[in-house]
């Protein structure tokens, strides 16, 4: 009877339906008991002993797919930790681009305060020549960071008066001919 049952079904079948399977036995135990005049009031399938090759088969198969299964987990929590990372470092130089941006606008604006400031105390005094003075001293300033480094290669540097006077000629001309090419831009002559 269970014969007929389950070798036409597939293992993991037999395993769901043995309710099914119990039913079935107990209606052709019953069909066939009951001219002898026994009736059967239950019949129980306890267990499902398949082969041992077909037990390390069917192991293997369920390993196989837990493995599976772990991988794609592994896979989608790299591919979460990747995103996350890249959202940190986007956001990160968005942060440095705005506190460069703030830094150069505070530079700007310190050096207009300067600009003002020794024009007021020195009368006679020219916007150029506080340039040229502002420029020589952040000159300085920068050889001084350098020199106080301690790892810094070395650099050279012209640290004469003259070589910022030809570095401030040289901005001088730079701002004069975008202040030129944006005149004949726009159609000012």
């Amino acid at each position: 009877m269970i014969l007929g049952h389950v070798p036409g079904m597939i293992l993991d079948d037999v395993f769901l339906k043995q309710s099914e399977i119990a039913v079935d036995v107990k209606t052709q135990l019953e069909a066939s008991m009951q001219p002898f005049g026994y009736g059967i009031s239950k019949v129980l399938i306890t267990d499902v002993i398949p082969d041992d090759r077909v037990k390390a088969s069917m192991n293997s198969i369920n390993a196989a797919l837990r493995d599976q299964e772990a991988a794609k987990a592994q896979g989608e929590a790299k591919r979460i930790l990747l995103v996350a990372q890249a959202e940190a470092e986007k956001q990160a130089k968005i942060l440095q681009g705005e506190g460069i941006a703030g830094e150069r606008e505070a530079v700007a604006k310190g050096l207009q305060k300067s600009i003002l400031e020794i024009k007021d105390a020195v009368p006679g005094v020219s916007e150029s020549d506080v340039l040229a003075i502002l420029a020589l001293t952040q000159h300085y300033d920068t050889l001084k960071a350098i020199g106080a480094s301690d790892h810094t290669n070395t650099i050279l540097v012209p640290h004469t008066p003259d070589a910022v006077g030809a570095l401030m000629s040289q901005l001088r001309n730079t701002f004069a001919v975008g202040t030129v090419m944006g005149k004949v831009a726009s159609g000012d002559k």
